[in-house]
């Protein structure tokens, strides 16, 4: 191996089915508290998001999907 080797780290991704559309995936509070209870280490969720645009939501709708990227399996 030479010099210019970079080892970069590995991004996990998960789909969370009829996520409550309350939840903020932007919300660092929201996601500590979801790595807490999913027995996830601190910072180990990199991003969320909800799958479909909000304005693009029904207006009864009260359940989404969420795409999470993580660090870790």
């Amino acid at each position: 191996f030479g010099a210019d080797i970079i080892i970069k780290d590995r991004a996990y991704h998960l789909l969370l089915e009829n996520v409550p559309i309350s939840f903020d995936p932007n919300s660092q509070i929201a996601l500590a508290d979801m790595e807490r209870k999913g027995g996830l280490t601190r910072d180990d969720i990199i991003k969320a998001r909800y799958i479909k645009p909000i304005a693009r939501r029904s207006p009864n709708q009260r359940t989404a999907h969420v795409t999470l990227t993580l660090k870790s399996k």
